[in-house]
């Protein structure tokens, strides 16, 4: 029997949340709603794993890893923190396989009804 990835990871305890942050800070990545300066964080992250110059080298064995880890794993953290919470808890729902209607439906503003043409000139 063979298992999805989340899956797997849910088994494997803590990692399947880091699996639904990656995922939803993704999502959150390519929405246009999402200010542009929040989105920063992302390539600084890049920046820093690749960059040669580490508070910890690379070289060092697993402490060098472990340093671009946490680097990764806190700035996707706080780029889900800093996003507007509408937004994530919207992404969080689609995740989740529950999508709630878009906001103009939840306050009332859209009224959703039916119709029909009345055309007394074409009866005789």
């Amino acid at each position: 029997m063979w298992l999805s990835l989340p899956r797997a990871l849910n088994l494997a305890g803590g990692l399947g949340h880091l699996w639904l942050q990656v995922r939803l800070a993704w999502r959150l990545l390519f929405d246009v709603r999402v200010p542009v300066l929040h989105k920063l964080i992302v390539p600084a992250t890049v920046l820093y794993v690749v960059w040669p110059l580490d508070f910890l080298p690379d070289f060092l064995p697993f402490l060098g890893q472990v340093d671009d880890l946490s680097a990764v794993v806190l700035a996707t953290m706080l780029f889900v923190r800093l996003a507007p919470a509408r937004l994530v808890a919207e992404h969080r729902a689609d995740l989740a396989g529950r999508r709630r209607p878009p906001a103009a439906e939840r306050d009332g503003s859209v009224i959703d009804g039916d119709y029909r043409v009345l055309d007394d000139e074409g009866r005789r």
